[in-house]
C-alpha cells in the first residue's frame, strides 16, 4: 500500500514517485469519464482531468485514504476542475 512506502524514509524519491503514478494509473480514466460526462469535449475532458491528476499528485492525503475514499475526492476533484474550465 502506498502509505507503507510514505511513511519509509528509506525508500528513494524515485521509488515514491513510481508508487504514486501507479495509484494514480488506477483513477486516471475514471476522472476523465467523469470530466467528459460533465464538458461534452475531449479536449475540455483531457484538460480538466489532466489538473485534477495533477492537484492529486501533490495531496500526500489521498494516498492514506483507501479506495471508497479515493474514488469520492477524485469524482468531486473531476466536478470542480471541469467546472472551472466552463467559467
Amino acid at each position: 500500500m502506498i502509505t507503507d512506502v510514505l511513511d519509509k524514509p528509506e525508500l528513494s524519491d524515485g521509488h515514491v514517485f513510481n508508487r504514486k503514478i501507479d495509484v494514480l494509473k488506477q483513477y486516471e480514466l475514471h476522472c476523465y469519464q467523469v470530466c467528459y460526462y460533465l464538458l461534452g469535449c475531449e479536449t475540455k475532458a483531457h484538460q480538466a482531468s489532466l489538473a485534477c491528476i495533477e492537484y492529486l499528485f501533490t495531496d500526500s492525503t489521498f494516498y492514506l485514504q483507501d479506495h471508497t475514499d479515493r474514488l469520492k475526492l477524485v469524482r468531486q476533484l473531476a466536478m470542480h476542475h471541469s467546472l472551472a474550465i466552463l467559467h
